[in-house]
């Protein structure tokens, strides 16, 4: 007798623990392509005109915006969106949104937990001059 509900017990926890890691790796993508496309976009978002002219570092923000969607176009993962890149004083920061679905929730039959909406928020920065000891 004990023994079906013990088996409907550990299905239930192995069907929330496999959803738990649906989610943590939608996370850990949605952060590291924003990080990836924050970097790229520090990078190479600066105006060189700017650098060259005063010495200060000034980011071109259309080109900073243009360089992160790239990024995370090529990411290739369903569901992710840039939401923004912007320079933000010494540097840039992009927020990326991603969509996942949960995998067993939805055998529960309420249809507003299947989808669940992940925001990454990351700021990337170009290191100033590096000197050899």
């Amino acid at each position: 007798m004990l023994m079906p509900a013990a088996v409907l017990i550990v299905l239930l926890l192995g069907a929330i623990a496999v959803d738990s890691a649906i989610v943590y790796l939608g996370q850990r993508e949605a952060y590291n392509v924003a990080f990836d496309a924050a970097n790229d976009a520090a990078g190479a978002g600066v105006d060189l005109d700017a650098v060259r002219t005063s010495g200060e570092i000034v980011y071109d923000p259309d080109r900073v915006e243009a360089i992160a969607a790239q990024a995370v176009a090529a990411a290739g993962i369903d569901g992710l969106e840039l939401v923004s890149a912007e320079p933000d004083g010494d540097g840039v920061v992009v927020t990326v949104r991603r969509t996942v679905r949960h995998l067993f929730v939805q055998a529960l039959g309420d249809p507003s937990r299947d989808v669940l909406t992940i925001s990454a928020r990351v700021d990337g920065e170009v290191r100033r001059g590096i000197t050899a000891p």
